[in-house]
C-alpha cells in the first residue's frame, strides 16, 4: 500500500507543478507560432485517426465497443 501512496503523492506533486506553470503562463502570456501550431495540430490529428483506425480493426476493440 505504501508504494501506491508514494506514486499517488508523486502524481499529485506533478499535477501541482503543472498547475503552477500554467498559472504563470496565463499571468505572463506567451507567444505562439500559429503556423507551427497548425502544422502540429494537423500532424497529431492524422496520427490520432491512424491509431483509431488501427484500434478499430482489433478484435478486442470490436468486442469492447459492443458492450
Amino acid at each position: 500500500m505504501r508504494k501506491i501512496h508514494a506514486v499517488q503523492q508523486q502524481g499529485y506533486e506533478l499535477f501541482q507543478e503543472g498547475l503552477i506553470a500554467l498559472a504563470q503562463v496565463e499571468a505572463n502570456g506567451i507567444r505562439v507560432d500559429v503556423e507551427r501550431l497548425e502544422r502540429t495540430k494537423e500532424r497529431l490529428a492524422a496520427k490520432i485517426r491512424s491509431l483509431r483506425l488501427a484500434m478499430e480493426e482489433d478484435k478486442v476493440w470490436r468486442v469492447w465497443r459492443k458492450r
